[in-house]
Order: structure tokens, then C-alpha cells, then sequence
């Protein structure tokens, strides 16, 4: 296989530590990123972990899709998910190949606005199961996990996504295949929906400290994520709030993404996690009062 082009959008904790994994897997790595270019130009990309600490210079550093060279074979979307970005003017004259997009970012129901700007480009979701931090820029602190799911927009087998699965796995990061992208999400909401926002509200508290002391919370949250799955046709597992609650036990205690993002003053995964439901559920007529309530919450402190 000749070597693949992977342009990374995002130099965050996410972005800096699979793009060094696609790095060691031998991938010519880009970064596509914002404020810390330069940086990045003469630092390179580090990641620290127990696993084994990586460093590298990407193949090119751009501040703008039209100063890349080349056509990539995938373009990764790492940053936060947000409806306020202007998809077309941001990564449009790199995705004109052709090439597939990833989501490699949190929420629900955020592919469909890149299938009606990039009809012409595969579109793949990725669910991202890790602990990280970006320490500074150029260097993002590993903390637990770090593996991959990825699946087609569309649903079915995709091509696309088994060569990606392929370069990942090669890097050393475990990557599943979903043919159901969509449940993958859910799954993936009932953690994100009741852990990030509670860390945020209940004053700046920890994974663990959570747990200790405000599981009726958390599993409220949760249950009526589940609620919502169910009215939109995906069958989450009853049993799947317990089964975070006690998988959380057994991470080192850590901040949320958007408990980081909190306190670093960055814009927080607010629609993507709970407002893209919310509005989704009013139009079906479902009403979902705590996370309502959580979202209100949220609001007035970001």
C-alpha cells in the first residue's frame, strides 16, 4: 500500500494523539490547525503516556486548506463539534478529491451537515474512547485508553472505513468496525451527556469525585438518553448507565473534555451533546426535562 495522506483538522488532545498514532503507523501526517501553528513548525507534535511517549514533525503544517499540498487520502476532523463553522470555506478546497471525511468528535446526529456540503465524499463517524489533555501546545498528556470506532454515515460495510481501521490498528490503536454509526453515537451520548455538563455545573469536579457524589445525576441523565435512543430506533442496553458508573470507576480520576475546555476558556461541545437532542426530541414531541435542565445550566455558565 503506498503511504497515506492523512490531513488532521485539530491539534487538540484528540487530534495531536491519533495523529501521532497514524504517525507511528507510518502515515505521512498533516496538520490542518489554528492558533498554534508556528509552534507546532518548531516543536513538532508530542504525546506523553505510560504506554510509550511519541514525537514527531507532521509532513506539513497549514493554517488554511488551500496551503495544502496535495491530495489527501483522509481528511480527520478533530476539533469540537460546533453548527457555527463554515464547512465548505474551511476544509473545501482539500475535500474536493474526494477523499473521505472523518469525525473523529462527540455528539449526535453532526455527519449530516457534512453529507449535504460534501455529497461527492464518503462520510465516517468515529467514536473515541480516551482520556487525554492538552498539557501545551505540541504536547498532549495520554492518560487511559485511546481506542477507535468507526462506521459509515450511510450504515452498511464501508471500504473506506476498514482501510482507515487498518492504518489505526497498525499504529497500535485498537479500532472496531460499526455497521450501525448511529447507535455507536447514542452509546457514546449516554456517557457524554451526563459526565461532561455535571462536571462543568457542580462546580469543576472530577470523574471520581462525580461518582462519590452525584450518581442519582448522573444515572437520571442517562436514563432519559436512553429514552430518547429508543423513540429514534437505536436500542441501547438498560443496563448501559450502570455499566459506565462502574467502568468509570476504574479510570484514574480525570477532568472531562469539556470540563478542560472549561477552565482553558474554549467554547464547549454544548449543541453537539445536548442541544442537537433537544431539538430532535421536541420535533417528535419528546420531552426530556433533566436534560433540559442540564442544558439551561450549562448555558448561563458558558
Amino acid at each position: 500500500m503506498p503511504t497515506p495522506k492523512i490531513l488532521v483538522a485539530g491539534t487538540g488532545a484528540v487530534g495531536g494523539y491519533f495523529g501521532a498514532k497514524l504517525d507511528q503507523a507510518g502515515a505521512n501526517v498533516s496538520y490542518l490547525a489554528r492558533s498554534n501553528a508556528e509552534s507546532l513548525k518548531k516543536k513538532g507534535m508530542q504525546v506523553l503516556s505510560k504506554m510509550g511517549d511519541h514525537h514527531f514533525f507532521p509532513a506539513q503544517i497549514v493554517t488554511s486548506a488551500n496551503d495544502y499540498q496535495g491530495n489527501p487520502d483522509f481528511i480527520l476532523i478533530t476539533t469540537k463539534a460546533s453548527g457555527r463553522v463554515d464547512l465548505q470555506n474551511w476544509i473545501g478546497s482539500v475535500a474536493a478529491c474526494g477523499c473521505p471525511i472523518v469525525l473523529l468528535q462527540n455528539g449526535i446526529f453532526i455527519e449530516k451537515a457534512y453529507a449535504e456540503v460534501f455529497p461527492k465524499n464518503s462520510i465516517l463517524g468515529g467514536i473515541v474512547r480516551i482520556g487525554a489533555s492538552r498539557k501545551e501546545p505540541g504536547v498532549i498528556e495520554h492518560h487511559h485508553r485511546g481506542e477507535l470506532v468507526l462506521g459509515a454515515f450511510t450504515g452498511g460495510k464501508s471500504a473506506a472505513a476498514i482501510t482507515l481501521s487498518e492504518i489505526f490498528e497498525s499504529g497500535g490503536v485498537h479500532c472496531e468496525i460499526s455497521t450501525h454509526l448511529e447507535l455507536e453515537r447514542w452509546n457514546k451520548l449516554v456517557w457524554n451527556a451526563s459526565f461532561n455538563p455535571l462536571s462543568v455545573i457542580l462546580g469543576g469536579i472530577k470523574t471520581d469525585e462525580l461518582i462519590a457524589k452525584h450518581t442519582d445525576k448522573l444515572i437520571a441523565i442517562m436514563n432519559e438518553i436512553l429514552l430518547a435512543a429508543k423513540k429514534f430506533g437505536c436500542s441501547v442496553p438498560d443496563d448501559l448507565p450502570q455499566k459506565n458508573i462502574e467502568l468509570t470507576k476504574t479510570w484514574a480520576p480525570y477532568e472531562t473534555s469539556m470540563l478542560q475546555d472549561f477552565k482553558a476558556g474554549r467554547p464547549l461541545e454544548i449543541e453537539p451533546i445536548l442541544g442537537n437532542l433537544l431539538v430532535a426530541a421536541k420535533a417528535v414531541g419528546l420531552n426530556l426535562p433533566i436534560v433540559e435542565s442540564c442544558y439551561q445550566e450549562i448555558l448561563k455558565i458558558n
